[in-house]
């Protein structure tokens, strides 16, 4: 005789006495009573039906919430109850990249590039990580061609990360905004670092690119080198000044330089 704890539907549970065990799902394995090897005895497995592990995720969902419960919903439960099931990818690899590539950053840039700019040559500048794709793979080529758009991939120069938008500047301060927030689970790292980039604020971002100008500028004095300090403009007081510019002038013998630097290398 055994004594289970049994949910009904509508969350309530109760004690019964029983004098069968349960049985176990169809094609659920049962774990032996034996002893094992160290001489600890192993116990029987408790399996449930599907109904009642239903039954007691809808209870626990009316307790927490459902960023909290879906770390330990299983795939038919998650199905039956619409508790999403968040995972983490054991490692991101170029077919991962891809896929990313195609299915999400493609169509945000298409839905959220201005209409009468739908014509110019869009770069997305990646760095030289083995995960990432080439530049001329040919499925993400196919995808970029699709509807008229000049969509073209590039990598950045390797050892100069100032030359990345984000390695500059926005990855800091949105990492700084996301650990204010206090995230705990899997969950609610995912929803805390979407609500640290809803809340950076747009002007922010074009200081960090104007900040990338100034790289720019500093690389091609160089003639290509990265012995140079970040640039500091006071772009928060000229901001307030309403004397930001939105683009640096850069001196033509600079560039000139630099292009005859690169023809005798």
């Amino acid at each position: 005789m055994s004594i289970k704890r049994v949910f009904n539907g509508s969350g309530a549970s109760s004690d019964i006495e029983e004098h069968v065990e349960d049985e176990p799902e169809e094609g659920a394995n049962e774990e032996a009573m034996d002893n094992g090897a160290n001489g600890t005895l192993k116990r029987k497995r408790n399996w449930y039906k599907l109904h009642q592990k239903q039954a007691a995720y809808v209870m626990l969902l009316e307790r927490t919430s459902a960023g909290v419960l879906s770390r330990g919903v299983s795939e038919e439960v998650s199905v039956l109850t619409k508790i999403p099931v968040t995972k983490v990818l054991p490692a991101v690899t170029q077919s991962v990249s891809q896929d990313y590539m195609i299915n999400f950053l493609l169509p945000a840039i298409r839905q959220r590039w201005p209409a009468a700019e739908r014509g110019t040559t869009i770069y997305i500048q990646q760095d030289n990580a083995k995960t990432h794709i080439p530049v001329d793979d040919p499925e993400f080529v196919a995808a970029v061609q699709a509807d008229g758009w000049d969509i073209r991939l590039t990598c950045q120069p390797p050892n100069s990360p100032d030359l990345n938008i984000l390695d500059l500047g926005f990855f800091a301060a949105l990492q700084s905004n996301f650990h204010k927030l206090s995230p705990g689970s899997v969950d609610d790292i995912v929803q805390k670092v979407q609500q640290a980039f809803d809340e950076y604020p747009a002007e922010r971002s074009n200081r960090i690119f104007l900040t990338l100008q100034a790289c720019m500028r500093e690389v091609l004095e160089q003639l290509g080198g990265n012995r140079y300090k970040v640039p500091h403009m006071r772009k928060e007081v000229l901001q307030r000044l309403k004397t930001l510019p939105v683009t640096l002038q850069c001196i033509a013998n600079f560039v000139k330089w630099a292009i005859d630097s690169l023809q005798d290398a």
